[in-house]
């Protein structure tokens, strides 16, 4: 969920205290309670003010600091869907908010949102894909089943031509070599055919 390493807000005298071995000091969990909370009411300042960058790195730390808070995913998914770049990381965020807070409305609607972006960077994807085919080849393919590639004599990738009389050129060298391609029909006639009826009565 973390993307990159954010600047590490000030968390002084937590990390030795969790590990005393003598249990877990009351003290250090409000200090880490303490930070979270301004850490999330920070990213929400972030968000309102459209700063939503700010809003991502103050909520990773708060998820850090305190991950089974749901508040602090419900800043996550906002600074995320706000950044506009990470729709299915927003989803996921919000997510684990309504996981850990299931009746919460607010978490399930902007949950809603999240999804809804994902569709439509799934759909904006697919505009891409279709965009990037190359439709060129379904015709070059057509000509290649009625005539070897070699007796047209060249690909067909779009002769470039300066002027009309030069394209009138090509298109008739291209309709020859296409006519050349097929198979010869061989006809036989017989003497008396070519020749006139009063010559076949004699």
């Amino acid at each position: 969920m973390v993307s990159s390493e954010p600047a590490s807000p000030s968390t002084e005298g937590l990390s030795s205290s969790s590990s005393s071995g003598g249990g877990e000091d009351e003290e250090a969990v409000a200090s880490a309670e303490a930070l979270a909370k301004a850490l999330s009411n920070r990213s929400a300042c972030c968000v309102q003010v459209g700063e939503y960058g700010g809003a991502v790195r103050d909520a990773e730390w708060c998820v850090r600091v305190r991950p089974s808070w749901a508040k602090g995913w419900y800043r996550l998914g906002r600074g995320l869907l706000g950044e506009g770049k990470k729709p299915g990381e927003a989803e996921s965020a919000f997510a684990r908010a309504l996981e850990l807070e299931p009746g919460n409305g607010e978490v399930a609607r902007w949950l809603g949102k999240a999804r809804e972006g994902v569709a439509a960077a799934r759909a904006a994807e697919m505009r891409k894909r279709r965009y990037r085919t190359d439709y060129a080849r379904f015709s070059e393919e057509a000509v290649a089943e009625e005539a070897p590639r070699e007796a047209i004599g060249e690909e067909r990738r779009g002769p470039v031509v300066e002027t009309v009389e030069e394209m009138h050129d090509l298109m008739a060298k291209k309709q020859q070599a296409l006519l050349d391609a097929q198979p010869k029909a061989v006809a036989a006639f017989s003497p008396l055919a070519l020749g006139s009826p009063r010559d076949a009565a004699g």
